[in-house]
């Protein structure tokens, strides 16, 4: 079966302007092999500190040639982009050109959270230029270990630079003119370019070289003193040998070595290590309790397992235990669960499968092998909602004002929210359980995917008609909506 895309180009070269508060961070160039088209997607990156609520770029579109083509504007609508944070990779741009190869982005404008705007008009058109820090040679590691005295957390990984008054800093972040310190690492900008230095290098070498010097010297001090130590105890166990006869060494052997191994694993236990301490209890078996808290340690692994949904885990564990306290019935929970969380996922076949693997029984068992199945026959139907949307009531209010549709398949209920503002939809899937369904909706043809977990993160589609016929995938089930929209909307 052909792949639904595939990856014609990765535009993985960081672009930037001086005077631009974001930075092309990268990008890729996809064929949607289903619907025949293609698609550019590109990631900004917010690198001053005001949080960016909008940008509207355009894109001069090239061949290989570097002949322009077209050019087409995007705006990116309802950010919450605080400095560091990306935007735009999730957001589909449709070409209209299959010969595009070349990319240019101009920032037009950008707006801002406290509602000042900034016009721009320049293109991400400079890469910085980055030299490795082995460039440096043999003052590479005297660098390193000076950046890491200014500020531990800095990586070094490329020599500062200044170009067209941004700078990059050593850990490989383009910073804006105006900051004062890297906005990923934290260190100051006049206290790294002034580790460059040469003056400063060559005196900071021949520091910390005295230094290491002191430390070898102190270090072969102690290791001669642990060496004596040593000696003398292993002569005074050679005179017990002697003296005792073999009985010295299986003293040793049975009673030190066991005590030590148990009292470590007590403290693994202590501090929540179960997995840990159920393998040193397990070598030790007859030892004292070991057993016994070789069981209990593998019981709280289990529920460890369990509680991280790992039910899977949980369960062969669980079984493996037998009677020890309530593993059968823990055992039979979680197979439950494994169900429960193969059907939720839109795996119904799966889920049958998994039933019948475990021969698993009862009631509740039947009940959800039933829902599973009607669920299957019910996911082979496409159901139909005609009729206006309730656009007006939606109109300029915020998010959390969006309306719903519910509705039921069986073992699953759905919910889909939307809510729409000057033409623009946003949808967002949830399960009875409120947790985020991925979600794809067409018009006209064109199939737009995103992961739904609210409406800052939502599906958004911007509609060129007055009216559309949607049709929404949620999971394996497919239903369509009439979507109408209203005068004031265009």
């Amino acid at each position: 079966m052909t792949e639904r895309y595939t990856r014609i180009l990765s535009l993985d070269t960081m672009l930037y302007h001086e005077q631009s508060p974001i930075i092309f961070s990268k990008g890729a160039l996809l064929a949607d092999n289903h619907n025949k088209l293609f698609i550019l997607q590109l990631q900004f990156e917010n690198i001053q500190l005001k949080q960016i609520s909008a940008l509207e770029v355009e894109i001069i579109c090239k061949n290989l040639d570097n002949t322009e083509l077209y050019r087409c504007k995007k705006t990116y609508m309802d950010l919450t982009a605080g400095q560091n944070d990306t935007f735009g990779s999730k957001v589909p741009i449709i070409l209209q050109n299959g010969d595009v190869r070349r990319f240019e982005i101009v920032i037009h404008q950008v707006y801002f959270s406290d509602e000042s705007i900034v016009e721009l008009n320049v293109s991400l058109n400079q890469s910085f230029p980055k030299e490795s820090i082995d460039a440096l040679d043999i003052m590479k590691e005297t660098f390193i270990r000076y950046i890491s005295e200014i500020k531990s957390t800095s990586k070094c990984i490329f020599i500062p630079k200044q170009h067209n008054g941004s700078w990059l800093c050593t850990c490989g972040t383009i910073n804006a003119p105006q900051t004062s310190a890297c906005r990923i690492c934290g260190i100051k900008k006049d206290l790294l370019f002034s580790a460059l230095d040469t003056d400063l290098l060559v005196q900071k070498k021949l520091t910390y070289d005295q230094a290491d010097r002191t430390a070898q010297l102190e270090n072969e001090s102690v290791q001669d003193k642990r060496i004596k130590k040593i000696k003398k105890i292993l002569i005074c166990i050679a005179i017990a040998v002697i003296i005792l006869g073999g009985s010295g060494f299986l003293i040793y052997q049975k009673i030190i070595i066991p005590r030590q191994s148990y009292n470590e694993a007590i403290a693994w236990y202590e501090k929540g290590h179960y997995d840990t301490a159920k393998s040193i209890f397990k070598q030790l078996g007859d030892y004292k309790d070991s057993s016994k808290r070789y069981k209990e340690c593998a019981y709280l692994k289990a529920d460890e397992d369990y509680k991280d949904e790992d039910y899977n885990a949980a369960r062969a564990a669980f079984v493996k235990l037998g009677n020890y306290k309530d593993s059968p019935q823990r055992s039979s929970d979680c197979a439950y669960l494994e169900v429960v969380k193969l059907g939720e996922s839109g795996y119904l076949k799966a889920a049958l499968d998994y039933i019948k693997e475990t021969d698993l029984q009862g009631t509740k068992i039947n009940k959800l092998k039933s829902d599973i199945k009607k669920a299957l026959k019910l996911s082979k139907k496409e159901k139909t909602f005609v009729g206006d949307w309730e656009l007006k009531e939606a109109k300029g209010t915020s998010i959390l004002d969006g309306k719903d549709f519910k509705w039921s398949t069986g073992l699953e209920s759905f919910r889909v929210r939307y809510i729409v503002s000057d033409g623009t939809l946003k949808l967002a899937a949830y399960s009875q359980h409120n947790t985020p369904i991925p979600v794809s909706f067409t018009e006209n043809k064109m199939t737009f995917e995103k992961d739904c977990h609210d409406f800052s993160k939502g599906t958004v589609m911007m509609f060129k008609h007055k009216s559309a016929i949607i049709t929404l995938q949620v999971g394996i089930y497919t239903y369509k909506f009439a979507y109408e929209k209203y005068n004031d909307y265009i």
